[in-house]
């Protein structure tokens, strides 16, 4: 029988000391106690888990807006480079007899353009007073191309310095 006074400890706390049997909480058996934490350690590495996951799923989304606001930013660039090459070439500022791939200056490194110029024919087969510019525009680091393409009169397509057959005209 176990009293007070009695050193001898039961089955049921062999394993736990006399001071952590004195502090468990009334009513818990030590086995409890253990399942207890037990469910408390999974509830944590639960909630990392799922915390790690959310991190990645966020991250990854980051990224892909990241390169599509980069995207959108070159093919905008690219734009507006090959506006203003085609507007050079209808003021006759630059010449379509240079069909390219030429670098543009500085501030543009990594930029070339080159054109495409072609008759275009009517119905018949015939060939029409229209001739059609395609101004191209390479971005070297990202391999972007655009194309920019407009019907224009063939004398508005002159070399540089030349007065345009339009103009000449009555």
């Amino acid at each position: 029988m176990i009293g007070p006074g009695n050193l001898s400890v039961s089955k049921a706390t062999e394993h736990i000391s006399e001071a952590a049997w004195a502090k468990r909480p009334a009513g818990v058996a030590p086995a409890a106690r253990s399942r207890e934490g037990g469910a408390v350690l999974l509830e944590v590495i639960l909630a990392l888990v799922l915390f790690v996951a959310a991190a990645a799923v966020i991250t990854v989304g980051m990224n892909a807006s990241l390169d599509s606001v980069e995207r959108q930013r070159l093919n905008a660039h690219a734009m507006d480079l090959a506006v203003s090459v085609m507007s050079e070439i209808q003021m006759g500022l630059r010449s379509t007899a240079v069909l390219g791939p030429e670098d543009f200056e500085e501030p543009f490194d990594g930029w070339s353009w080159e054109l495409q110029v072609t008759p275009v024919e009517t119905d018949l087969g015939e060939t029409s007073v229209l001739t059609t510019v395609e101004v191209i525009i390479r971005h070297t680091e990202s391999g972007l191309t655009h194309r920019l393409a407009q019907l224009v009169r063939p004398g508005t397509v002159t070399a540089v310095g030349k007065e345009s057959d339009a103009s000449a005209t009555p």
